[in-house]
C-alpha cells in the first residue's frame, strides 16, 4: 500500500526525544516492534490519519523491545500501542490496530477538549 502522505515517522529512543515531538500540537506515538504484524498493518492508517487531519500531526514510533525504559515508563503491554499526545499531554491510549477514522476522531476530540478547558 502506498503512503498517502509524505509524512515520515520519527524514530524515538528516549524520553527527551518523545517530549520534543509531543510538546507542540498533536502527536501519534506508536510503540511496536519490527516482527509485529499488527504494527505493520497499523502504519498506513497512521499516515492516512496524518494526511486527512486538518491540523499538523507528528508521527513517531518506538521499538518497544529495544527501548524498554521508555516502554516501561508508559506501561506498554500490547503491540501496537498508540499514544495520542496533544500539547505534551497524553490524551488517549489505543492498544491494537486502529482505523484512520478512529484516530481522526480522537485527534479532533483532543483539540476540542484543549480549547474548551
Amino acid at each position: 500500500m502506498n503512503t498517502p502522505h509524505n509524512a515520515s515517522i520519527r524514530e524515538l529512543t528516549n524520553q527527551s526525544e518523545l517530549n520534543d515531538c509531543t510538546n507542540h500540537g498533536t502527536a501519534l506515538v506508536v510503540f511496536g516492534s519490527p516482527w509485529c504484524h499488527p504494527c505493520q498493518i497499523q502504519t498506513p492508517f497512521l499516515h492516512e490519519a496524518a494526511a486527512r487531519s486538518s491540523r499538523p500531526v507528528v508521527l513517531a514510533q518506538v521499538d518497544a523491545e529495544e527501548h524498554e525504559t521508555l516502554s516501561n515508563a508508559y506501561r506498554i503491554e500490547g503491540l501496537p500501542t498508540i499514544l495520542l499526545f496533544h500539547h505534551g499531554v497524553l490524551f488517549r491510549r489505543f492498544v491494537g490496530v486502529q482505523t484512520t477514522d478512529e484516530l481522526l476522531a480522537a485527534m479532533e476530540q483532543a483539540h476540542v477538549n484543549n480549547h474548551t478547558q
